[in-house]
């Protein structure tokens, strides 16, 4: 088993999350999107989160309440205007339930992720 813990940064009206592996090697970083209702994060392997830069992998995107997130790849948001192959793909959807009279701590977590098909 590996264990990875998430340490948070503040700058300015910024949030930045990093993950960090048991080596305290940084594997992954977030960046909270400013200005969208709900939690949206940014996901990157670096610290640039530029979505045509290749180490830009995707999206979480969560609802108002943070109850439900669905997890984007680094494709586009769907319109009329691009190519469907372009089109961003759910790689999973994360629910977690409330606690007992809604207290704060840890929570019971549904994820489904897709079969990856060989």
């Amino acid at each position: 088993h590996s264990f990875v813990y998430f340490k948070r940064y503040s700058s300015g009206f910024s949030e930045y999350y990093q993950a960090i592996g048991e080596d305290q090697r940084p594997i992954l970083f977030c960046e909270n999107q400013r200005g969208c209702i709900g939690c949206n994060y940014y996901i990157s392997l670096t610290k640039e989160m530029d979505k045509n830069n290749p180490a830009y992998l995707g999206k979480l995107r969560g609802n108002a309440a943070g109850s439900v997130y669905q997890l984007y790849d680094h494709g586009q948001q769907p319109n009329n205007d691009i190519d469907r192959s372009k089109f961003r793909v759910s790689m999973a959807y994360i629910e977690y339930e409330s606690n007992f009279l809604g207290m704060k701590g840890p929570r019971k977590l549904k994820a489904v992720i897709p079969r990856i098909k060989d």
